[in-house]
């Protein structure tokens, strides 16, 4: 992480030293100041975005800028890069609902487990990806009561690229002639804030939809559309698809 701001840092340097100078150049600033001084001028910038004190660069002829705007804008660019590291991460998961999970407190059971459904999974695709981790999403409640009462929690797999993502999810067809309960995973991608909370307005719009109908027809989200589909018997579908949102409001990815 140290090195990928360093390196963020570097361009940062690179582009803005790039931006004055074409900005000085279309403003006609080259005729009325001297080289030098436009030079200074374009390294303290890039120097305090940078968060570097312009003291510590020897010749420069310009004012030292307020030193409390520096670790603002730092702290901004900073936070943005970490944001955008984490949306990057988040197109390398998967969530798996509908998998059946062991109740039991044993961690390498539930564990051991988890690796022979991933197994079965990608026999069902044909594929063989290289996952770089895998766990449950939430707490497992610890009483064996409340254990054996509590929903199977998503699966979480990560992959090492976002291309064994789209290879994942272009074979997910294939679950069609899969045993009884790997066909009916729902699987989802790794989404934000702002993503989850946008597919909670599309499932309660379809929710409304679904109200509305008077044939034997649901509406349900698929990616970031809504779509009407066949009811399954006795409301099925409807209670699973409730299932998977309830979830995705109350776990973290």
């Amino acid at each position: 992480m140290k090195k990928f701001m360093e390196d963020f840092e570097t361009e940062m340097v690179a582009k803005i030293e790039f931006a004055v100078e074409k900005a000085i150049t279309e403003t006609g600033r080259k005729q009325i100041l001297g080289e030098g001084v436009l030079e200074d001028e374009c390294i303290t910038m890039a120097k305090v975005v940078a968060g570097v004190s312009p003291q510590s660069t020897a010749g420069l002829s310009v004012k030292e800028p307020p030193k409390k705007n520096t670790p603002s804008m730092k702290n901004t660019i900073r936070e943005a890069m970490q944001e955008q590291e984490k949306d990057a991460m988040r197109k390398r998961n998967v969530i798996i609902h509908g998998l059946p999970e062991k109740k039991t407190n044993n961690r390498e059971e539930r564990k051991k487990e988890n690796e022979q459904h991933i197994q079965r999974i990608m026999d069902a695709l044909e594929l063989n990806l290289e996952i770089e981790n895998f766990y449950r999403l939430g707490k497992l409640p610890n009483e064996d009561a409340d254990r054996e009462h509590a929903t199977s929690r998503p699966l979480k797999l990560c992959f090492n690229s976002e291309d064994k993502v789209k290879m994942f999810m272009r074979r997910l067809n294939k679950l069609r002639d899969a045993e009884e309960d790997i066909k009916r995973i729902r699987v989802q991608h790794g989404m934000n804030l702002q993503e989850k909370a946008e597919i909670r307005e599309l499932v309660q719009e379809a929710k409304n939809l679904t109200l509305t109908e008077s044939g034997d027809f649901v509406h349900i989200v698929r990616g970031r559309k809504i779509i009407r589909v066949k009811a399954r018997k006795n409301g099925q579908r409807r209670r699973e698809i409730q299932e998977d949102y309830q979830q995705l409001s109350t776990t973290s990815h």
